[in-house]
């Protein structure tokens, strides 16, 4: 995850795009506040748009990932007949 310049903000977590580099925050879900750590959410920059998978680092920092490669690392791509994936 790039380095982000985003001030600390009670309750929000501090992450950028690992596309594109854009910084934002990240509010805790309800999933997240009970212990789960994993989210989704979209890059903010409007010429970037990737659907990220979301970590909670530790402190107040988040780490992502397009959710595309989230999903070949833990496993959970499918391969389909014409050499595409279904999610």
């Amino acid at each position: 995850m790039p380095a982000t310049t985003l001030k600390p903000i009670e309750g929000r977590l501090r992450s950028a795009c690992s596309e594109c580099g854009a910084e934002f925050y990240v509010g805790l879900s309800i999933a997240m506040r009970c212990g789960i750590n994993t989210g989704h959410g979209t890059c903010p920059n409007p010429n970037c748009q990737t659907f990220l998978h979301i970590e909670i680092l530790e402190g107040d920092a988040a780490w992502t990932e397009p959710f595309r490669e989230y999903l070949k690392r833990t496993g959970r791509l499918i391969p389909v007949e014409d050499g595409d994936v279904a999610e």
